[in-house]
């Protein structure tokens, strides 16, 4: 996951991973389902409509990891997008995460 990236901002303690995403809207429910390469997908059960499938994405993964922030970096009307993840203390890898999303 080269892509992928990790660092401390040394300006609030908050640890950011960049987390490579391929979103698919209007699904029945949102999960996280697979490896597409470097980026995992995830289906969200929201519709690509005034970036409500952003928002419902942001405030997945935010639930899921328990990270103290997400927001998109890139790729806002766009199924790939790049999403900064921000976690208070250490951030885990991207690897850890993209697990810790696929298992729930």
């Amino acid at each position: 996951m080269s892509s992928a990236r990790k660092k401390t901002d040394p300006a609030s303690d908050l640890a950011r991973v960049h987390l490579p995403v391929r979103a698919v809207p209007g699904a029945a429910r949102t999960a996280a389902v697979a490896m597409l390469g470097e980026a995992l997908k995830i289906r969200v059960a929201a519709p690509p409509e005034d970036g409500a499938a952003n928002q419902a994405l942001c405030l997945w993964v935010k639930k899921a990891l328990g990270a103290a922030q997400v927001q998109v970096l890139s790729g806002a009307s766009s199924r790939s997008k790049l999403l900064a993840v921000d976690f208070a203390g250490q951030a885990p890898s991207v690897q850890q995460l993209c697990i810790s999303l696929l298992a729930v």
